[in-house]
């Protein structure tokens, strides 16, 4: 008597192969979108801070006050940091905002891409603003908070002018 060997898988093999592989799937993509917020919110942390040490490089080689902000419709500091742009400006009339008095150095694209980010100081104005010897004018926080992340991020500027990163607790 010969035994028949058979090369093949069955169905019933397949079929468990192909659920394991869809748990797998499905357990997988719940962590990968929580990794693409994450990433978001690092690539804006990355553009703010670019965008506030450039400020702050051009008020020391400018050897002027140079404020940077959210730019609204009509062009002057929004204080919504939702905007499509941010202007860093020289703030030729020391009111820490921008009018038609400053100068516009120059525009630098902004995507929030729907996180709220809200700038708070105790100066209650909504530009950053550097001293010619780069220090800043008022300390404050710029918190940012995605519809996911549970743990807001905060962007403490010391009156120094120096930048650090720290997670905060929600609100």
């Amino acid at each position: 008597m010969h035994l028949h060997l058979s090369k093949g898988t069955t169905l019933i093999e397949l079929l468990i192969v192909l659920v394991i592989a869809s748990i797998l799937l499905v357990a997988g993509s719940h962590g990968l979108g929580q990794l693409q917020e994450r990433q978001r919110t690092n690539q804006q942390i990355n553009q703010i801070n670019g965008a506030i040490q450039t400020a702050r490089s051009l008020a020391v080689s400018h050897y002027q006050r140079v404020g940077i902000c959210p730019v609204g419709t009509q062009s002057d500091c929004d204080t919504s940091w939702s905007a499509e742009e941010l202007a860093l400006f020289i703030d030729i009339n020391r009111n820490s905002t921008l009018d038609g008095e400053d100068e516009i150095l120059r525009y630098l694209p902004w995507n929030n891409q729907g996180a709220t980010i809200t700038w708070r100081n105790w100066l209650s104005k909504p530009a950053i603003v550097f001293q010619p010897d780069g220090s800043a004018l008022s300390n404050g926080t710029l918190l940012i908070t995605n519809r996911t992340d549970d743990q807001p991020l905060a962007l403490i500027l010391n009156k120094g002018g120096r930048l650090r990163i720290e997670r905060r607790a929600p609100e």
